[in-house]
């Protein structure tokens, strides 16, 4: 079967979506599938993007930006080079700031970049696809478009991405929400990383059925480490919504202990505000590359997430227990699916810090900390491993490209 995978790169940023992305094409590849990768906005940030089948990037992030604001934009702005450079510079991204051109995307190729869909679809149907898989819900207005020029199936993955448009100040919330409601029809199946957030979206885009296939984990049991104090660390991307702030004030209460907070900073002015209230006991380590993380991971006890968002993935999660780390983690989102398979996973209210040390406290011991990494480890990598999410993925594909058929035969 003949796959695109459509993936919104993140700019200058590692990116949680992006390492999803990239595992499914991986593992499609494996069940024998011809997959083709189409980054749109930005080139992926890969630290190793060996044999993965990339395509010309389309939907530049600067032509979409300069179409919205003064309306026009020529191709070559999506130089994958040019491109790269200007998002280097971009690293902030709240919602308020881009609420225009995210309603003028959401119109689709009734709006602004109705253009840039057309010629993106334009370079998609040149793969031939059975299959058209699309990062997430905010490019569903991309589906008529795509279905016009290649006659594929449209999958959609739900990514996190009502949380940002949840953010848009009135009356852009309004008016994207009614108008990401309104494409969810031409989409021929949505795709969610856990069951909760599946039912979250159902909800959110008022539509009757979201499939789940989580994010694959690979085993990587380390040893537990040896040096003391005993060390929380926290992998994430640093802005208010992540909740490090509750986490830095809950270091008050845990003197004799250490946290390692790494990740991209992305609201400059909260990550100085946490800096100038942290402890002695907190120690800021910058964006890390895939290959530093298992580095990472070797140095901490545990791994604290005291995220305010209802997050959908929880893959820093996700690779904590692939490396034998036990959780703590807001009492919210995927983590409470998480902490119902293993009691490697603890939820608590994060945003009290009392709570949230207290949490912490109840795991301050090296042989129970072992015990738990070594049970979260072998039971989530039992629950997602890559054999069994390829076999849900494969599964999901089968049925896609069996209504495309069908539907070729009534045609």
């Amino acid at each position: 079967m003949r796959v695109a995978l459509i993936v919104a790169g993140a700019g200058p940023m590692y990116c949680g979506a992006c390492s999803r992305d990239v595992a499914m094409s991986r593992l499609l590849s494996s069940l024998g599938h011809e997959v083709s990768i189409y980054p749109v906005y930005t080139p992926l940030k890969l630290e190793d993007g060996d044999g993965l089948p990339l395509r010309p990037l389309s939907f530049g992030g600067i032509g979409a930006y300069l179409r919205d604001t003064i309306g026009w934009s020529w191709s070559w702005l999506d130089h994958p080079r040019l491109v790269q450079w200007a998002t280097g510079f971009a690293i902030q991204t709240h919602p308020r700031d881009l609420a225009r051109m995210t309603v003028s995307v959401l119109k689709g190729t009734n709006g602004r970049h109705g253009r840039e869909m057309e010629r993106t679809a334009h370079l998609v149907a040149e793969s031939s696809p059975d299959v058209v898989i699309l990062p997430n819900s905010m490019l569903a207005c991309m589906a008529p478009a795509l279905k016009r020029q290649t006659k594929a199936r449209i999958v959609c993955q739900v990514q996190g991405e009502d949380g940002f448009i949840e953010e848009l100040p009135e009356p852009w919330r309004s008016e994207a929400i009614s108008l990401i409601r309104k494409a969810a029809p031409s989409v021929d199946g949505f795709v969610a990383p856990s069951k909760g957030y599946s039912e979250r979206m159902r909800a959110f885009l008022e539509i009757d059925a979201c499939s789940v296939v989580a994010h694959p984990v690979v085993p990587d049991l380390l040893p537990s480490p040896l040096e003391s104090p005993l060390t929380i660390g926290c992998l994430s991307s640093i802005r208010r919504a992540k909740g490090l702030d509750r986490l830095v004030e809950a270091m008050r209460f845990l003197p004799e202990m250490r946290l390692l907070v790494a990740g991209r900073t992305l609201e400059p002015a909260f990550e100085q505000q946490v800096r100038a209230t942290a402890p002695p006991n907190v120690q800021f380590l910058g964006e890390l590359s895939p290959s530093q993380k298992r580095e990472f991971y070797g140095r901490c006890d545990l791994v604290c997430l005291p995220s305010r968002l209802h997050e959908s993935r929880a893959i820093a999660a996700l690779e904590a227990l692939s490396h034998g780390r036990p959780v703590v983690a807001s009492a919210q989102g995927f983590f409470t699916e998480l902490a119902t398979f293993t009691p490697a996973v603890v939820t608590v209210d994060a945003e009290d810090p009392r709570l949230l040390s207290e949490a912490i406290l109840n795991l301050a011991d090296r042989p129970k900390l072992s015990w738990l990494g070594r049970e979260g480890c072998e039971s989530l990598c039992m629950r997602f491993s890559p054999h069994r999410i390829g076999i849900e993925l494969n599964r999901l594909l089968q049925a896609e490209s069996t209504a495309v058929a069908s539907s070729g035969d009534r045609a």
